[in-house]
């Protein structure tokens, strides 16, 4: 994903994330070919409050592994074990690295969204963050976080929120109960200002 978006934006910095520890160095063998200097990785993943948890590692580099527990992946899993991973505020975060401006803020963390935006609510509330993109799937019914919650959540900091589909973006405006399906779908949030 960095690869493909430095390929069409060459000139920006950049911030990676990656709590397991084998994804955190494989990240980084792929990016040993691009510029070092505006690309920065972290091993540490985020959340609302800092704090260590075990994550169910379904597969080294597996975009499933996550920290609610997925029966479908794990009954695919030659070998399920979990790791315990370092989870920040992204607020923490944030002032720790003086960020003023966060351009474009990509969340895929298989269920635990609504928590890392809730760690985020300071650079929410400042106008930092100008869009976000997150995955919604059947993690966030393991999760117990609702896609209503981080559509109210977002739009009361003046977000506009759009699902993403192949033929385009479409704004969902007030929440519908048929979103909440658990069914994989990306979403968008695009900072209004007044």
């Amino acid at each position: 994903y960095t690869k493909k978006v430095i390929s069409i934006t060459p000139k920006l910095n950049i911030y990676c994330f990656e709590p397991v520890k084998s994804t955190f160095s494989t990240l980084n063998k792929n990016l040993e070919s691009t510029r070092v200097d505006f690309i920065k990785t972290f091993n540490v993943g985020f959340s609302d409050k800092p704090e260590t948890l075990s994550m169910n590692i379904y597969g080294d580099n597996g975009g499933s592994n996550s920290l609610y527990y997925n029966e479908y992946h794990a009954e695919r899993s030659a070998a399920i074990r979990k790791e315990e991973v370092e989870l920040k505020k992204l607020d923490d975060f944030v002032l720790e690295n003086r960020i003023t401006s966060i351009d474009f803020l990509k969340i895929d963390v298989e269920g635990h969204e609504f928590k890392v935006l809730m760690g985020a609510l300071q650079s929410l509330e400042s106008n930092v963050i100008k869009c976000i993109q997150f995955e919604y799937n059947n993690y966030w019914k393991k999760s117990g976080h609702k896609l209503e919650s981080v559509i109210e959540l977002l739009s009361s900091f003046n977000f506009s929120i759009y699902r993403l589909t192949p033929w385009g973006k479409l704004k969902v405006g007030k929440f519908k109960k048929s979103l909440e399906n658990y069914k994989p779908s990306n979403y968008v949030a695009v900072k209004t200002i007044h």
